[in-house]
């Protein structure tokens, strides 16, 4: 569901509508954009979401079968709803130049670009976005960074990582030392902007924060949850805000771990790399002394 919403168009569903999402009615149904017709001064439609009558003239988005009408800026605000709503992908990453195979989970907004996602993905796993090759399919074509993701909850995502001196044009170093040397110092340009890139991002977050809701469910079944409300810093640790709600919720001796949307949070991600938002709920799960 979106970020800080408490509504029920969270828990609608959502077609993709290329290239964007549009709102569809509690069924699931399309709806159809019209014309109010009849009087302006009589209506027999009322939009579901504000309850404003929808006179004749007015632009209407309905489901008829359901009765289901938005009117157009509820239509506008539902769907800018979506965008902002968090999905979890997959990523996939191919066994590669001595890498096994794996798979990573990434939690980022709806309507987020493919950029977006790269810029994610060097958050958490450190791999500059530079290097990223992302694909819809093992053989389909490189996504760019300017194209949206029209990806929805539980869509895969195939990656490759390239080679540092083929990113930079060089295939193969050659030409003798004057190549190499060419090359190393194009690598360097590479490496320092990517640090800079990141550098920037810090940057921009270190002032944010973050009200984030905190549940610790009973570990006894007559027991009853904890709940505390933080603020936190969005480039916070995730290992260091557990330890803060640890404390706060009297759960110090306790084998917990910050869980979001059913998933693990990485503990040296931040609190923004890992997918939080303000006004997020956030569970104190259990886990094994290990996991910790």
């Amino acid at each position: 569901s979106g970020h800080g919403s408490s509504s029920t168009w969270g828990r609608w569903a959502l077609r993709p509508a290329m290239p964007a999402f549009l709102p569809l009615c509690r069924q699931g149904h399309d709806l159809k954009t019209k014309t109010v017709g009849g009087s302006m001064f009589r209506s027999c439609k009322v939009c579901c979401r504000c309850g404003m009558s929808l006179l004749g003239g007015a632009v209407r988005h309905s489901c008829k079968p359901c009765g289901f009408h938005l009117c157009d800026r509820c239509h506008d605000v539902a769907r800018a709803e979506l965008l902002r709503s968090q999905i979890t992908l997959t990523i996939y990453r191919a066994a590669q130049d001595g890498a096994e195979e794996d798979t990573w989970q990434v939690r980022i907004e709806r309507g987020a670009t493919v950029g977006t996602l790269r810029e994610q993905i060097s958050s958490l796993y450190a791999i500059p976005s530079e290097l990223q090759l992302l694909r819809r399919d093992v053989d389909g074509e490189l996504l760019e960074d300017a194209e949206p993701l029209d990806c929805d909850e539980g869509d895969i995502l195939h990656l490759t990582v390239e080679a540092p001196f083929r990113s930079l044009g060089l295939g193969s170093l050659t030409g003798g030392p004057a190549g190499l040397l060419a090359g190393l110092n194009g690598l360097a340009e590479a490496v320092a902007a990517v640090h800079e890139a990141h550098e920037a991002q810090r940057q921009e977050f270190e002032r944010v924060e973050y009200s984030l809701s905190f549940v610790a469910p009973s570990l006894a079944a007559s027991g009853k949850d904890r709940r505390c409300l933080l603020s936190v810093m969005a480039t916070a640790r995730v290992a260091e805000v557990l330890e803060m709600v640890k404390l706060e919720l009297d759960a110090e001796n306790e084998a917990r771990a910050l869980e979001f949307a059913g998933q693990l949070l990485p503990l040296e991600a931040s609190i923004h790399a890992a997918g939080l938002r303000s006004g997020d709920t956030v569970l104190l799960g259990k886990t094994t002394a290990t996991a910790l």
